[in-house]
């Protein structure tokens, strides 16, 4: 799932928040996340130590009456979502901190199809090259999915997922599994 990111809109607004009596009692920064292709749209608040999520919504602008169903949610990336946030959040905490008006500061901070990076994540482009730099064992004796996964800190899954969007793009050769696909010669004839 993770690289799907590198194709979202970024963007956020200010929502009021209510107490339950329907009093004003601050405003919640909600960051919109969008993925052109798919149409689907997730609004994002999160707490105010930015370690979870305060408020989600979900819809899909393609298609309004879509309905989300438990499918759908578990298609969800999470863990992008709430990182991509962050990234957001802390882009705008840089322009209102330069002195831009906080809406100002909204649109400066958003991020178009292409620019949506997770700091720490590499592109396909440079993931390829460290994949490449490191060969299939490193000097240390180590396999490679786990000195990437090490030098970005996530697993061996999220390698695995990283290598093969590569091989996709055609940045990493396919795998070669097994002896060569060789046929040998059967020990016992067919009759």
């Amino acid at each position: 799932m993770r690289g799907r990111y590198t194709n979202w809109q970024v963007s956020g607004y200010i929502r009021p928040e209510h107490d339950e009596h329907g009093n004003l009692i601050g405003n919640d920064s909600v960051v919109q996340i969008t993925e052109p292709q798919s149409g689907w749209q997730w609004h994002i608040v999160l707490t105010p130590d930015r370690k979870a999520i305060a408020d989600f919504r979900i819809r899909n602008i393609g298609r309004p009456q879509l309905v989300v169903d438990t499918d759908a949610l578990a298609q969800v990336p999470l863990r992008d979502l709430v990182d991509m946030a962050k990234v957001y959040l802390s882009r705008v905490d840089t322009e209102f901190t330069d002195g831009q008006p906080v809406f100002l500061a909204l649109t400066l901070a958003e991020l178009e199809p292409g620019e949506a990076r997770i700091d720490g994540m590499p592109t396909p482009e440079e993931y390829a090259a460290a994949w490449q730099e490191l060969g299939p064992q490193t000097v240390s004796g180590i396999p490679r999915r786990d000195a990437l996964a090490a030098r970005y800190g996530v697993t061996v899954w999220t390698i695995d997922k990283w290598t093969k969007n590569a091989r996709q793009r055609g940045l990493i050769a396919e795998a070669r599994v097994g002896r060569g696909n060789r046929r040998r010669p059967s020990r016992h004839p067919q009759d």
